[in-house]
């Protein structure tokens, strides 16, 4: 999946989402390490592969598995 990587909430509760060309929006699910490079590419278009995608009642969700570069 291809998005834009984002910001939402504020400390302590942040979260990372991304924000796809079509305009659908779905939180990050990640391994600690996955989400602090995530986080330095904040406003960056990436493509990262996915296991699962979850809907709940925040949102849809996405276990990111990796980012393809």
């Amino acid at each position: 999946m291809n998005g834009k990587i984002y910001s939402i909430r504020s400390e302590p509760f942040t979260k990372l989402g991304i924000q796809t060309s079509d305009g659908s929006m779905y939180l990050l699910k990640c391994t600690k390490e996955l989400e602090t490079l995530l986080s330095t590419k904040q406003g960056q278009f990436i493509n990262v592969q996915y296991e699962t995608v979850i809907s709940t009642p925040e949102g849809l969700i996405l276990s990111v598995l990796k980012i393809i570069e």
